[in-house]
């Protein structure tokens, strides 16, 4: 047997599953084979002549080790472990060829955390060809117990490594051993352990700037006046909307259409109070978003401004009109009016005071530039390394520093494998504003930065009549599965009508996902009215 594991290599030695071999070897006669079967029986079912039995047999068999690891079972199981603990030194200095009396002796070291004595027990290499370079035959359950036990040692000694290397070698010799099960059981615990440590130190370390509020805009009930009259309709409308009619809006005059289409965006910041007297309906709420969508439509950086007036808003708004859309579509919005703009999308990230996630859209727009245009990389490089340094020697600013953004903002960089900026990254880490919980520590992601064979993550930018299509099916789910709900609830005579939601419905924000699994918003989905 020859196989190296990373640093260890496994030496030429002979693996038995049948324990015959072994005795025969070890000079274990059948008589004696059976007595220890007969022994053995006893200990475990705590006969009462157990001991007497055992101790007669080590007298009439000395050089048999197992009979004297029983007695050492006996009193583990009786409770006495300072005797056990010493018949089990007994066998290591008697019989020091023996692997399960040096095996039993490390677990002991183990259970009074004498760490340090172990290697001295199992040898530093913790590889069993080492501690017996004579021996040339080894049964399967030695070299299992051998490797389970110094599992346990590197786990308690933090070296997790050497834990997975010896755990990777139980499952190529047997990985439906119990030991295997049992080392595979522990490396597991462990790693959820360090995992909650470390996600509890880096969430310590987290830190949001207070929504700073700029208001450039006051509240009012006053319709906004249009241009073109045709706007009128995204406020009768949800996304279940003839496509066509959003078409023949789209051929509109591009200057008046654009300055409507910002009026339209402003209308959802200056009568956000207005908006939320009603309950939410799609088809009178969806006016924003249409908006939105269709400013992206064409392309029109002028309206960039106004989109970035939206973003300023806070997380409650926010929440209300874009919601998760905020992370999945709005980078598309700005990746089509900011792409020519990179200083606003630069200043708008470095303003002070604005929500995580309105921010994090500026990134994602940003890297998927340097994505889709190579000759524009060393641009968008140069961008986040002036975005990076401004956030090192701000590091102390509190109404600056986000780390979960600066966190994300580091996985758009890994995606556009922009090696140039590592050093850059490294001061970030150092300076301890990086959202580690959300993108890793600094070694992982200097490996996957340099890792060429690392798939990289590119958005896809969607057409305005796929996202149509797509909100228009979600929207007739919804209706459907509430129509199915009024149904259930008429036809079931034992149900009462209720003036409140169920339990589980209650306390659920708008935003928020509905607890009935549809995936969807609860405002859309139980959140609505007569539900």
């Amino acid at each position: 047997m020859l196989k190296k594991y990373d640093s260890l290599i496994l030496t030429g030695y002979k693996i038995v599953f049948d324990p015959a071999e072994l005795y025969k070897e070890n000079g274990i006669t059948p008589e004696i084979v059976k007595l220890l079967e007969t022994a053995l029986k006893k200990v475990l079912q705590k006969k009462k002549n157990a001991e007497e039995d055992v101790r007669e047999l080590i007298e009439k068999y000395p050089q048999v080790p197992q009979f004297k690891n029983y007695l050492t079972t006996h009193y583990s199981m009786i409770g006495k472990f300072d005797k056990a603990f010493e018949i089990n030194q007994q066998i290591v200095k008697e019989h020091p060829d023996y692997l399960f009396g040096k095996i039993n002796l490390a677990l002991e070291y183990l259970r009074n955390k004498d760490f340090e004595k172990i290697p001295g027990i199992l040898g530093e290499a913790m590889e069993i060809k080492s501690l017996y370079p004579e021996r040339e035959v080894f049964h399967i359950e030695e070299v299992m117990s051998f490797y389970n036990v110094s599992v346990e040692y590197f786990i308690e000694t933090g070296n997790i490594e050497a834990a997975e290397m010896r755990l990777k070698i139980m499952y190529d010799l047997d990985k439906d051993n119990t030991k295997t099960a049992q080392a595979a059981e522990s490396i597991a615990l462990y790693n959820i352990k360090a995992g909650y440590k470390r996600l509890k130190a880096n969430m310590s370390k987290s830190r949001k700037p207070k929504f700073i509020s700029k208001k450039k805009y006051k509240q009012t009930d006053v319709e906004p006046s249009f241009i073109n009259s045709e706007i009128k309709l995204l406020y009768q409308f949800s996304f279940q909307i003839d496509f066509t009619i959003i078409k023949k809006l789209l051929e509109l005059p591009r200057q008046s259409l654009i300055e409507d289409l910002t009026r339209v965006v402003i209308d959802s910041i200056v009568r956000f109070k207005y908006f939320k007297k009603p309950e939410w309906e799609d088809y009178t709420h969806s006016f924003a978003l249409h908006a939105l969508f269709m400013l992206r439509e064409l392309k029109a950086e002028e309206a960039l401004e106004t989109v970035l007036d939206l973003l300023r808003q806070n997380e409650k708004f926010l929440n209300y009109w874009v919601g998760d859309l905020l992370t999945e579509y709005m980078w598309m919005i700005i990746y089509e009016l900011g792409k020519n703009q990179l200083d606003t999308l630069r200043d708008f990230i470095l303003e002070e005071g604005n929500f995580t996630y309105a921010r994090v859209p500026i990134s994602e727009a940003v890297c998927s530039i340097g994505q889709n245009f190579p000759e524009r990389r060393n641009e968008v490089i140069d961008w986040y390394y002036t975005v990076f340094n401004l956030f090192i020697e701000q590091k102390d600013n509190d109404k600056l520093i986000d780390t979960t953004l600066i966190g994300l903002m580091v996985g758009d960089v890994l995606d556009l494998k922009a090696t140039e900026l590592e050093e850059t990254i490294v001061k970030l880490y150092e300076a301890e504003i990086v959202g580690e919980e959300v993108v890793g520590g600094l070694d992982d992601l200097l490996r996957d930065l340099h890792n060429k064979n690392l798939k990289i993550f590119k958005r896809e930018s969607d057409s305005l009549e796929k996202i149509y299509k797509e909100f228009s099916k979600q929207e007739k789910y919804v209706e459907k599965e509430l129509a199915k709900e009024k149904v259930k609830s008429a036809e079931d005579e034992n149900i009462k009508e209720y003036a409140t939601l169920p339990e589980i419905y209650k306390n659920v924000g708008r935003n928020e996902k509905c607890p009935c699994g549809s995936g969807l918003k609860f405002k859309k989905c139980h959140g609505k009215p007569g539900i």
